[in-house]
C-alpha cells in the first residue's frame, strides 16, 4: 500500500458523477460532423516512479509499469502522440520541460497527463506535491520540498496550456480530498458534441480521503481498471467521466478506494470535456447496405454487452446460422469461482475474467449481470449448482455455456477448480484446474484457465461464419459487437469440399483479421496463403482459432 499522502489543489472540484450506472454504446455518429469543429489531435504525457531508492520514500510495485501500458494503449489503440517518463527519466526537471513543450499544442489539441508515484500533503500550507524521480523526503531534519513538484505550480501550467482539453489523472494517495458535490451529466448525442468542442480541465483520482493500493498483480487495481476500460469497451466514442463511471464500483470492490473526478475550477475550463476516440472510429465508412443494421435492430449496451434483457429479446428473433442469415452469439456465463475469502473471489474474478476477455468471439455475462434473469426463471444463486438452472438459463440464452467453481485452499497453495456446463444438456463439458500460491502466480493460473474454456467453448460451440468477398478485395461476415467481436480478431479462411458428406474436406486458404465492425457485421482484411492464388471466391467460410 502507498504509504504517501497527496492532495491535488487544482482549486474547488465540482465532481460530475456519481454512483455507478450504465451508458449507451455511442459511435463516431456522437462526434462532430464537418465543419461543427475540427479533428483533435491527442497527446499523452504518462509518468511513472516505482524506484525511490536512497531517498527516503518507499519504493512502489508497479507506478512504472501502469505508466508504461497506459501509454502503450493510448498509442496504439487511440492514436495518442506519447511521451512516457518513467523512472530516472522522470525527474522533476525532466517533468517540467516536458510540460514546457506541451505549451506549443494548440485549440485543436487534446492532452492528458497520468501520474503514478508517491505525493505528499501539507496540512499547514494546504498544499500537495508529487513526488519525482530522485527527490529526497527529509534533507536536514525538514521535508525536502524543494525536490517536489508543487501541484500549484501544475494548477498554473494546466491553466495556462493552450489545449482545448486536458485530463489529469492520478493514481496516488488522497487525491480527492477537494472533491464536493457529485453530478452525473446525461450524454446524449448532443453532450458528446459539445464536450468535444468547450474546452476543459478534468481530473479522475484513484482515491479520496484515502491511501490507495499499488499491489496488484502487474499493476494496481486502479489503473488495470482504466486499462480494462481502454482495452475492451464497446463504445468507439466515450468521455472520461464514463471511465470513471465504469471503474468505480470495481476498484471501490476490490480496495474499498472511492474513484473521484471532476472539472478543475479553472479559467481555461468552459465546461466540457475530454473525449476519447478509437482508432478505427470514423476513418473507414463501410457503405449502409453493407454493413449498417437498421436503427430498430440495434441493442443499447453497457458495462455487459447489453442488458439481459434486450439481449434475450434479440436472440430470440434470430434465425439458425447458415449463408447470409443472422447468426446468434455464443455466451458464456461466468458464474465463478466461489470460497471463503470475498476479497480474494473478487481478485481471482477478475483477473480470470480479464483474461476471458483477451480472447473475444463470445459475449461474457458476468455473475452480478444475471441477477435479473435469475429473479425471472425464480432461481437464487444457492440454486445455480441445480442442472435445472443451466436448462432454464439455457432456454433464454441459447447457445450458451456456464462457468461454476470454487477456489479451495490446499496447504499454503490454492486450487481454482472449473467447470463448464452446457445449458443445453446440463452435461459438464470440461473440468479443470490451476493453482497458485503467491498472487504472481495468479495471472498466469487464470490465464491457463481461460485458455481451457476457450477450447472447450470452441469444441462444443465451433464458429464457423460464411464469408463474402467485396469489390475492394476484403470480406464481409456476420459478426458484430453483438456477437463479442473485437478489432484484430483473426479468423482462418477455409473452402469446404464435398461439404455434408463423410469426404467433407476443409482447406485452408489463408487468415483475415477484423478491420471495422458495427452491431452484426464485419468487415475483414484477408491474407492469402501462397498456394491459395486461384482461390475461389465463393465457398467461403471463416473458422475460428485459438
Amino acid at each position: 500500500m502507498k504509504t504517501c499522502v497527496q492532495k491535488i489543489l487544482f482549486g474547488t472540484i465540482l465532481l460530475l458523477i456519481a454512483a455507478c450506472g450504465r451508458q449507451a454504446v455511442h459511435t463516431v455518429s456522437d462526434l462532430p460532423t464537418p465543419g461543427e469543429s475540427r479533428p483533435l489531435n491527442y497527446h499523452a504525457l504518462v509518468i511513472g516512479i516505482s524506484d525511490y531508492s536512497a531517498t527516503g520514500w518507499p519504493n512502489l510495485g508497479t507506478a512504472g509499469d501502469d505508466a508504461v501500458a497506459m501509454g502503450k494503449i493510448l498509442h496504439e489503440q487511440y492514436g495518442f502522440d506519447v511521451v512516457e517518463l518513467t523512472e530516472s527519466q522522470a525527474t522533476r526537471g525532466s517533468i517540467l520541460r516536458a510540460l514546457d513543450q506541451m505549451m506549443q499544442l494548440g485549440e485543436d489539441d487534446a492532452l492528458l497527463i497520468y501520474f503514478a508515484g508517491h505525493g505528499y500533503y501539507d496540512k499547514q500550507m494546504n498544499e500537495g506535491y508529487w513526488i519525482p524521480y530522485g527527490a529526497h523526503r527529509m534533507r536536514e531534519e525538514l521535508p525536502a520540498k524543494e525536490d517536489w513538484l508543487w501541484t500549484s505550480s501544475i494548477n498554473r501550467v494546466v491553466t495556462a496550456l493552450p489545449a482545448r482539453h486536458v485530463l489529469l489523472m492520478a493514481d496516488t494517495c488522497y487525491g480527492g480530498a477537494l472533491f464536493r458535490g457529485e453530478h452525473e451529466p446525461e450524454k446524449t448525442s448532443t453532450w458528446y458534441r459539445r464536450a468535444m468542442q468547450v474546452p476543459s480541465r478534468f481530473v479522475i483520482t484513484s482515491g479520496n480521503l484515502e491511501p490507495v493500493l499499488d499491489s496488484g498483480i502487474r499493476h494496481s487495481i486502479f489503473a488495470q481498471e482504466i486499462l480494462n476500460y481502454l482495452q475492451y469497451t464497446d463504445n468507439e466514442v466515450f468521455s472520461a467521466s464514463d471511465i470513471a463511471i465504469a471503474i468505480r464500483s470495481r476498484v471501490s470492490e476490490l480496495t474499498g478506494q472511492l474513484v473521484r473526478m471532476g472539472p478543475l475550477v479553472s479559467p481555461a475550463n468552459a465546461g466540457g470535456e475530454f473525449i476519447f476516440m478509437r482508432n478505427h472510429a470514423g476513418v473507414i465508412a463501410p457503405a449502409p447496405e453493407e454493413i449498417v443494421p437498421a436503427e430498430d435492430d440495434l441493442i443499447e449496451t453497457g458495462g455487459m454487452r447489453g442488458s439481459l434483457d434486450q439481449l434475450v429479446d434479440r436472440m430470440g428473433r434470430f434465425s439458425s446460422p447458415g449463408s447470409g442469415a443472422s447468426v446468434r452469439p455464443r455466451v458464456l456465463a461466468c458464474m465463478g469461482p466461489d470460497g471463503d475469502d470475498p476479497n480474494e473471489v473478487s481478485i481471482v474474478r477478475s483477473r480470470l475474467v480479464e483474461n476471458l476477455n483477451k480472447a473475444g468471439g463470445y459475449i461474457l455475462v458476468e455473475r452480478d449481470d444475471l441477477d435479473t434473469l435469475l429473479n425471472e426463471i425464480k432461481l437464487g444463486r444457492s440454486e445455480l449448482a441445480d442442472s435445472r438452472a443451466a436448462t432454464e438459463i439455457g432456454k433464454l440464452l441459447p447457445a450458451s455455456l456456464i462457468l461454476f467453481g470454487e477456489i479451495i485452499p490446499i496447504g499454503d497453495r490454492q486450487e481454482i477448480h472449473i467447470r463448464i456446463v452446457d445449458t443445453e444438456t446440463s452435461r459438464v463439458l470440461s473440468s479443470s484446474s490451476a493453482s497458485y500460491g503467491a498472487y504472481d502466480e495468479l495471472d498466469s493460473a487464470c490465464r491457463r484457465l481461460a485458455d481451457r474454456v476457450m477450447e472447450t467453448m470452441n469444441e462444443a460451440r465451433p464458429l464457423l461464419l460464411y464469408a463474402q468477398c467485396t469489390d475492394k478485395g476484403t470480406l464481409l461476415a456476420n459478426w458484430g459487437r453483438y456477437h463479442g467481436a473485437r478489432i484484430g480478431e483473426t479468423f482462418e479462411i477455409i473452402t469446404r469440399v464435398a461439404a455434408g458428406t463423410v469426404s467433407q474436406k476443409d482447406i485452408p486458404l489463408g487468415t483475415a483479421t477484423i478491420l471495422l465492425m458495427d452491431e452484426e457485421k464485419a468487415e475483414l482484411q484477408p491474407d492469402w496463403d501462397d498456394s491459395s492464388l486461384g482461390r475461389a471466391t465463393t465457398n467461403l467460410w471463416l473458422k475460428a482459432v485459438l
